[in-house]
């Protein structure tokens, strides 16, 4: 402004003349600034249209993020119970193996079992007429030791280490 002026002051006008140039000037540079004033109104109104766009897509997206959380949580508790259902699955299995064990074991002691009572068996038939022959000796045993048939042991049987 102060160059204008002096551009002015350069040339003999009057006052009048001085008046309406810096007036002229005056409003050359208002209106140069008006329209600038106007193009950042538009670029702030702009720039609110897209702030507001952003914070439209910041909502979106933090409702997007709540749900997907909630999936997560959900997808958490599943994982978490397939996990459980897995050492569940393992200790049943590992328990199956065990009771196959133990009735493998217990097929097998059967087996013994009846293995041994057939020996008992069979040896009960092979010695049942020797038991039956006891049976018919036993009261004429006691009798025969009652009576001292069969003497003591030391009348007939010289002792060890001893003279004949």
């Amino acid at each position: 402004m102060k160059k204008n002026l002096r551009l002015f002051m350069n040339e003999r006008m009057d006052t009048h003349q001085f008046a309406w140039k810096c007036w002229k000037v005056h409003k050359a540079k208002q209106y140069e600034l008006s329209i600038t004033l106007e193009e950042k109104e538009k670029e702030c109104i702009a720039l609110k249209d897209k702030l507001g766009m952003y914070e439209n897509d910041k909502i979106v997206t933090q409702n997007e993020l709540r749900e997907y959380k909630v999936i997560c949580d959900v997808l958490k508790e599943k994982l978490t119970r397939v996990e459980e259902s897995c050492e569940l699955e393992k200790s049943n299995k590992d328990q199956e193996e065990k009771l196959t064990k133990l009735n493998e074991e217990n097929a097998v002691l059967k087996c013994e079992k009846r293995k041994a009572e057939d020996e008992l068996e069979a040896q009960n038939e092979r010695y049942k007429p020797v038991g039956n022959r006891e049976k018919m000796l036993e009261p004429n045993f006691r009798d025969n030791l009652s009576q001292g048939y069969f003497g003591s042991r030391s009348s007939r049987f010289p002792r060890q280490g001893g003279e004949i």
